[in-house]
């Protein structure tokens, strides 16, 4: 029998390498795969159409931000496509600024929606790069290369699949997706072909590259049956022209989709994104809890509102933008704001005097 003896710097070595050995045993998913990208056929095989034999690039989370330990609501955030430093930081401000805002609106929502962003940046990259020089005229031709963009939604699709599976999603019905830019791209094809309907999906300066494509690989009507899509788009998109969201929203509501577009002027590609995120973030919270008063377009204008969100609140200061939830429209008491109610001609808004607060109901989703 031989008998090894150590030194001090022999065992420390020895410890290193004990510990390591631990960790691939306890934790198999710190130097193996992510519970994120470890996929199962069922995630994507039902697929047919897509002729995606095999998923070679599985998405990864990037980032999980939420309040509670115990979320019972999901937005699926695609981003805009940049540095992944930048995106953990810009999608973080995002999340503190989203939910702190909600927090006027209904604070059990903003208390417990969890954000998840994927990380589908290296797939992306790979379509980037194989378009070069010619990326930019891509985007604003509403054009990708076809093989790569169903790979990349198929994904997508099978990310979000295995997510619901595990139980990290809760259920289709209290989640939605918002996408900025070149990640609306993915989350729109990813939305139409999910094994079922969520709430709620805002593309904010993006739209559904090549819908016919899209339609005949990917698009279900089990996926679209009860989705609400909001296109937030600005006429003055020189990156991402406006006409791909009008192609966009005249295909979902074909297919049989709800499907909206809220059009703003005289404001650029990235100042829409940027402005107009509160507008998704309440049209999501409405859907999501069948509260249509939450959306509110007009209150994006309010510059004191929009201020209260980038710093940190007590939340006994807040005092609630709209009723409380006992006293939301439904269908069993539509009396509720029957009084003191303006309608505007050539507008879906409908203005309601409360006396402490102007109500604003948007139907134009209905």
């Amino acid at each position: 029998m031989k008998i090894f003896i150590f030194n001090s710097s022999g065992i420390k070595i020895f410890n290193i390498l004990f510990l390591l050995l631990l960790i691939n045993y306890i934790v198999p998913e710190v130097n193996g795969k992510s519970a994120y990208t470890d996929i199962i056929e069922d995630d994507y095989s039902y697929l047919v159409r897509s002729k995606i034999n095999k998923v070679e690039r599985p998405i990864d989370i990037l980032l999980h931000l939420s309040r509670s330990k115990t979320p019972k609501y999901t937005v699926v955030l695609y981003n805009v496509y940049y540095t992944i430093k930048v995106i953990k930081k810009l999608s973080t401000s995002m999340y503190v600024h989203l939910v702190r805002h909600l927090d006027h609106y209904d604070r059990e929502f903003s208390d417990n929606v969890q954000f998840i962003i994927p990380n589908f940046y290296p797939n992306v990259g790979s379509i980037i790069s194989s378009l070069g020089r010619k990326a930019r005229a891509s985007l604003i031709s509403g054009t990708l290369p076809e093989e790569k963009y169903i790979q990349t939604a198929v994904a997508s699709i099978s990310f979000i699949n295995n997510a619901i599976r595990r139980g990290v999603i809760p259920s289709h019905q209290t989640t939605a997706f918002y996408g900025n830019c070149v990640g609306g791209l993915i989350a729109s094809a990813t939305s139409v072909a999910l094994k079922e309907s969520i709430a709620a999906v805002v593309l904010n300066g993006s739209s559904l590259f090549m819908p016919d494509l899209v339609r005949r690989r990917l698009a279900r009507k089990t996926a679209l049956k009860y989705v609400k899509y909001l296109l937030i788009h600005s006429y003055n998109d020189n990156d991402i022209p406006y006409i791909h969201a009008e192609n966009t929203n005249n295909a979902l509501t074909s297919w049989g989709a709800d499907s909206t577009i809220y059009s703003v002027e005289n404001i650029s590609h990235l100042n829409t994104m940027i402005k107009h995120k509160y507008t998704g973030l309440r049209f999501i919270a409405s859907v999501i809890l069948k509260r249509p008063e939450i959306y509110r377009p007009l209150d994006t204008e309010n510059q004191e509102l929009i201020q209260f969100t980038k710093r940190r609140m007590n939340p006994e200061d807040i005092e609630p933008i709209v009723p409380p939830r006992n006293s939301t429209i439904s269908s069993d008491d539509n009396d509720v704001f029957k009084n003191n109610t303006i309608k505007f001609s050539h507008s879906n808004f409908i203005i309601k005097d409360k006396g402490h607060a102007l109500i604003v109901v948007d139907q134009s989703a209905k």
